[in-house]
Order: structure tokens, then C-alpha cells, then sequence
């Protein structure tokens, strides 16, 4: 239920004090329409006032990793102590969206309120202030799928967004922006601009499939016919690329573990490959392809060859023994 009051001059969605809504309601207005009004409402009903609200928002913040980030409000109103960085937002952004809902919601390019007792007009149908998902608008761009615009006097015109293009998504954020000479936000024709660069230069792809061999090595004490090993690899190495460093050789860092010798199971984790790419590293599993068999050739030589030196020890002590005897026989 809406109580309180909300002040003029910030964008609202016209509730009404004493109206009830569903909170995916209020998520709708506050999300696709920036209705302030609404997020208060929301930070009223989850932590009882808007200070306890602002110290959950906080909370959040850090434990996903925000540092330069602080707030006083749910809504972004203007406060020397309530800031964060483009960083810290994208952070955020990149967060929320793993919230289905939430994700849901802010790629909405409309929502609307029902009449109520207390507000008897049909007209509370809002459009999504993100530009970017609106076909009519000159800032239309087909791969966005989110997420928030903002705006402060001090702040300027400001943007959080999502793409999403052949399995390739990028969070972008834009602060400080205004309009040109032609009048054009250009928060959003530099998001576009952003969005094109990524999308142009970089992909995910697949630079090493699963089971692929990445080397052959020799393992000592293994029988002739077994001495070759085929380390391949157990996943798919996916990597985020610039694609002219996919023309590039990839070369890969193996680590064997330690006193590797036969017998070795097909199967087995015998090691690390890892890829440093543009200061990122991909590792993966190394599995042994085949079985490496334990040569025993040596080994029985060995113990022919002690056999051998004990049925001479054994002779030997016999021949010695009669000997003795012998002697003692001619003393007697």
C-alpha cells in the first residue's frame, strides 16, 4: 500500500496514497518508466524506511564487488554522498540481469497501471525512457536488451545497457551525457557506437574442442608399444577474443604432474593446459587418450639375473660345505 510523500520534479508514475499494487507492478513502473515514487514504495515495504534500504543497497554493493560506490536512496535522487563509477554500475548491471525477472522487466518497451478507487483514469501507459529498445525512436538499436537510464542535474544523462548478438553480450555504461547541436542524446548514440565496436572486434568462440590432442609425449618404463602417450583435452577452451588475435598462434602452456611414469590409464588427469589470451587465462584438464603399459623387460632380467646369482651363491656354499667336509674327514 502507497503511504508518504514524493517530491516534484522527479520522474513519477502518479500513485496515489492509499492504492495497492503488486510489487511486479511497482517493478514495472520503477523499471521501464524510472517511476521514483515507485522505488520508494518498494524500499518502504522491504526495509520499513528509505535509510534501512539504502544500507542493504550498500550490503549488495560490496559483496559483488563494487568499491567506489555509495548510496543514500532507491531511487538516484541527487546527494553529495550518493555516487558510484561507470565500473561499479556495470558491475551492478551485470549482476541484476542474471535475475530472470528483472531481466524480464527491463527489456519492456511499455507497462501500465490499472484504475483504481483512488486514481479513476485509464491513463497511467508509459513508454521505456531506454531509447534503444524503441523501434519509433531514431536511437533504436535491434540488440539491446536493457537495462536503465538516469538522470541528475550534476550527473547528466546517463545509461546502463545490455546487448545480446550471436551469443556475444556486452554491458555498457554511459554517464555524463547531453544532448548535441541537433538535439540528440548522446548517451545513447555512444552506447550504440560502444555496442558496434564490441560486436565488430570481438567474439566467443572455441579455440580448442573437447578431446582434441594437444601434445604426444614418451613415458619411461613403458613397453615399446604403449610409450606414447596422447594427452588430449577434457573441455572446450571458450574464450572472449579480439579477432585479430584469433589469426594469431595460440600456443599452450602444458604442466605434467609430477614423477609421471607407467602404467597410465586411459582416462586419467595427467596435467593442466592453460592459454594466455589478451592477459586472460584458459585452463582445462589433460586426459590420457590411451593406456601407457609398464615394461617389465628389465625387471625380469633383473630377476634372472639375481636367480641366477643365488643358485651360484647356492652351488658355491654346496661346493664349500663338502669341501669341509672332506677336510675333516683326512684330519679324523
Amino acid at each position: 500500500m502507497l503511504f508518504g510523500q514524493f517530491q516534484n520534479g522527479h520522474s513519477k508514475a502518479n500513485l496515489q496514497i492509499g492504492e495497492s499494487f503488486t510489487i511486479e507492478q511497482l517493478l514495472n513502473v520503477l523499471l521501464v518508466a524510472s517511476g521514483n515514487d515507485a522505488a520508494n514504495v518498494l524500499a518502504e515495504y522491504v526495509a520499513g524506511n528509505i535509510d534501512n534500504f539504502a544500507n542493504m543497497m550498500n550490503s549488495k554493493a560490496k559483496e559483488i564487488g563494487c568499491q567506489n560506490t555509495n548510496f543514500t536512496n532507491p531511487s538516484g535522487m541527487h546527494n553529495e554522498n550518493h555516487y558510484s563509477t561507470a565500473y561499479d554500475l556495470a558491475l551492478i548491471g551485470q549482476y541484476a540481469m542474471k535475475n530472470k525477472t528483472f531481466a524480464n522487466i527491463v527489456r519492456k518497451k511499455t507497462c501500465s497501471l490499472p484504475v483504481t478507487n483512488f486514481y479513476n483514469s485509464n491513463d497511467r501507459v508509459f513508454n521505456t525512457t531506454n531509447e534503444l529498445l524503441r523501434e519509433s525512436s531514431s536511437n533504436y538499436y535491434k540488440h539491446a536488451i536493457g537495462i536503465k537510464t538516469g538522470f541528475t542535474t550534476p550527473a547528466g544523462n546517463c545509461l546502463v545497457s545490455k546487448s545480446s548478438k550471436d551469443g556475444l553480450n556486452f554491458i555498457c555504461v554511459v554517464l555524463g551525457g547531453s544532448k548535441n547541436t541537433q538535439g540528440t542524446d548522446t548517451r545513447f548514440q555512444d552506447t550504440i557506437k560502444l555496442f558496434n565496436f564490441g560486436h565488430d572486434n570481438f567474439l566467443n568462440t572455441t579455440i580448442v574442442p573437447g578431446n582434441s590432442i594437444i601434445d604426444t609425449i614418451e613415458i619411461n618404463g613403458a613397453t615399446p608399444d604403449t610409450k606414447f602417450l596422447n594427452l588430449i583435452i577434457e573441455n572446450d577452451i571458450n574464450v572472449f577474443i579480439n579477432k585479430q588475435t584469433l589469426n594469431e598462434t595460440l600456443a599452450p602452456t602444458i604442466t605434467l604432474d609430477n614423477n609421471l611414469s607407467a602404467p597410465i590409464l586411459s582416462g586419467n588427469v595427467v596435467g593442466r593446459v592453460s592459454y594466455n589470451i589478451e592477459g586472460n587465462i584458459y585452463e582445462a584438464n589433460l586426459i590420457a587418450q590411451n593406456n601407457v603399459e609398464k615394461d617389465y623387460t628389465m625387471y625380469k632380467v633383473f630377476l634372472l639375473v639375481g636367480l641366477f646369482l643365488v643358485i651360484i651363491a647356492l652351488v658355491v656354499l654346496i661346493l664349500v660345505c663338502r669341501r669341509k667336509k672332506e677336510v675333516e674327514y683326512y684330519d679324523f
